[in-house]
């Protein structure tokens, strides 16, 4: 998959798949100057140091104090990532999120679901969540998404259709309560 875009609810979404992560990478530290219309051919591995990382970095280390080692792992050289652009005349990534494909077992699974403080509020996870089913629906073709929510935003995935999984036991990843959440496609 090369790197594409959509619109969700009016919003430009760049999604790209399987960047290259050297070890040790960081956030880029000083602010993108990628667009949408230049996302299309710039290289996922920048994609993913410009726009995905610092975001969830600001999210999940600086707000959530998750240890910088745990953002950026071994998946997301394997995953589909999705940026959620501003609509202004100046677009500004908003949110991101990462879908691990599992096509030969049907399903795939959602994580790092990212929105900046600053842009909460304006349905912003909603349409990640619809750009992430419509790609997993459409291209991937599977017929299930599964992920670990954090606990307390366990209503925000209920209100996107998704149903917990009583079976399963909560659990803590980096000192956050997780549950097992799914949705049929």
């Amino acid at each position: 998959m090369s790197v594409k875009s959509s619109t969700v609810s009016g919003y430009p979404v760049t999604y790209f798949a399987n960047p290259p992560i050297p070890e040790g990478t960081r956030p880029a530290s000083v602010p993108s100057t990628i667009s949408p219309s230049s996302a299309l051919t710039t290289s996922p591995t920048e994609l993913m140091t410009s726009l995905c990382l610092p975001i969830r970095f600001k999210v999940f280390v600086l707000e959530q104090n998750c240890t910088p080692e745990s953002e950026c792992d071994d998946l997301d050289c394997k995953s589909i990532h999705f940026v959620i652009w501003s609509k202004d005349d100046t677009p500004v990534p908003m949110a991101t999120c990462r879908m691990i494909p599992y096509p030969e077992k049907g399903y795939a699974k959602v994580g790092r679901l990212a929105v900046l403080q600053e842009h909460r509020g304006k349905g912003l996870g909603r349409v990640g969540m619809t750009a992430v089913e419509a790609v997993a629906r459409d291209e991937l073709k599977v017929r299930e998404i599964l992920l670990h929510a954090q606990s307390d935003k366990r209503i925000f995935y209920e209100r996107c259709g998704y149903v917990v999984d009583e079976s399963k036991e909560r659990w803590f990843e980096e000192g956050i309560e997780h549950i097992m959440m799914s949705k049929t496609m």
